[in-house]
């Protein structure tokens, strides 16, 4: 359940979101897009855009996901926020082959997958999935660090 920050210096928690935002298949529409989040003071830590026809998507992560939202449709963007679970794996071959085979092995659609790795280092991939709480359940059995919350 999200919390609020108090004076005791508690932490305040929410679920994890990614915005995806509509865009016109045209030069300049995800720079115009950005640059709407940019001004607004948004910092993106995740991204991916795809153009499906005419039209695609530009598809982002960031710890305030209410004010890029609030920014993108007042801007006039047809917006979308969903729940995202945050995956960190090691950066090697087989990784996130092993997270869907767990989630299928519990019966748990990944829906979208975004992210990168940094050689040598870590993976850091947001996922869409049909259960977010067994999800989350069965990669910590497994041992991998999935995040539903960010803290603030």
């Amino acid at each position: 359940m999200p919390t609020a920050k108090t004076q005791a210096n508690t932490t305040h928690t929410t679920e994890l979101k990614s915005i995806s935002v509509r865009l016109e298949n045209r030069p300049g529409a995800l720079a115009e897009a950005a640059r709407t989040v940019a001004q607004a003071g948004v910092n993106i830590e995740g991204v991916e855009a795809e153009v499906l026809g005419q039209y695609g998507f530009f598809r982002f992560y960031t710890k305030d996901e209410t004010k890029a939202e609030e920014a993108l449709k007042k801007a006039g963007y047809i917006v979308t926020v969903t729940e995202i679970l945050e995956v960190t794996l090691a950066d090697r071959p087989g990784e996130l082959a092993r997270v869907f085979e767990i989630l299928f092995q519990g019966n748990v659609n990944g829906e979208s997958c975004f992210g990168a790795s940094l050689p040598n280092q870590t993976s850091r991939f947001f996922l869409r999935v049909s259960d977010f709480g067994k999800a989350h359940r069965l990669l910590a059995q497994a041992g991998i660090k999935a995040r539903r919350l960010a803290q603030a």
